[in-house]
């Protein structure tokens, strides 16, 4: 397995052309250098069937034309005249979406049976899954309490989120939390934001219940499946949730439930709910 590229191999260092016109490195993926998760250039990746998402760059849509069968991460470089860099990152982004996933090898298949002991049943690993979600609300509403509360690694901080942490969800899922950053930087950066998210998580405060317009607004217009999580920090909820959503006037069938990013089990919850809302939507 290449975890890095040979000198001699395209790396992404020098100015591709894509459809007969010169772009620089890396100004396909925002200035990122780095996948969202490790993602080898011998991977093979094909599409879902899943609809691509209405904010998805000419670079993807055309990465994503290509995948009609399983297809090499050094096969879409070299066909699309992207550098393999850069490739990584948007192919992992488009997993991360649903709309790529990725395909093991008949080779490692056949490796893999080979070593296991003649006659017994080796089942085969758990597949899974990468999905990105954000978390967004007002000024110290709970988003880096949330992610903190759940995160399985130690959050960081990346350009376009103020927070970012990663949690696994059951056996299939591993989840990577974006927190949102703060309204007065939110438009600027905000397509960047949810590219390739399943989904949202809109934290809410009672009290200041105007900080999440914006959020709610923002997710409607771009057609993101999003929840909101009325948090408790206390355990006191001063509003019904038919009064909440009344006043947020969020759509009926948008779940509203209670939470607390304090704690765990309650910040699984949401994302949960936030996944199943997600997937309802798109088999809808």
């Amino acid at each position: 397995m290449l975890d890095h590229p040979s000198p001699e191999v395209d790396n992404g260092d020098h100015e591709p052309h894509l459809g007969g016109r010169l772009i620089r490195p890396y100004s396909v993926t925002k200035g990122r250098t780095r996948p969202c998760f490790d993602i080898p250039i011998e991977t093979l990746v094909r599409s879902t069937g899943r609809a691509a998402a209405p904010t998805l760059g000419a670079e993807e849509r055309s990465i994503l034309a290509l995948l009609g069968g399983p297809i090499s991460l050094a096969q879409i470089a070299a066909r699309r005249g992207l550098g393999l860099g850069v490739v990584r990152v948007l192919v992992a982004d488009l997993v991360v979406s649903g709309m790529v996933e990725t395909v093991e090898s008949r080779a490692a298949r056949s490796g893999r049976q080979a070593e296991a002991p003649s006659g017994s049943m080796t089942p085969p690993p758990p597949v899974t899954v990468p999905v990105k979600i954000v978390v967004a609300g007002g000024l110290g509403v709970g988003k880096t309490t949330f992610i903190n509360s759940v995160s399985e690694t130690e959050p960081r901080t990346a350009e376009a989120a103020t927070d970012v942490g990663r949690v696994t969800l059951g056996d299939d899922l591993i989840v990577h939390l974006f927190g949102a950053p703060q309204q007065e930087r939110l438009l600027s950066g905000w397509d960047d934001l949810i590219c390739g998210a399943l989904g949202a998580v809109v934290l809410v405060d009672t009290g200041r219940l105007s900080d999440s317009f914006l959020v709610i607004d923002s997710f409607e217009r771009s057609g993101l499946p999003f929840v909101v999580a009325v948090n408790c920090f206390y355990a006191n909820a001063y509003h019904s949730l038919v009064e909440v959503r009344e006043a947020l006037t969020v759509a009926a069938g948008v779940p509203i439930f209670y939470t607390d990013a304090r704690r765990n089990g309650a910040t699984r919850n949401s994302l949960l709910q936030l996944v199943q809302y997600a997937r309802s939507r798109a088999a809808s």
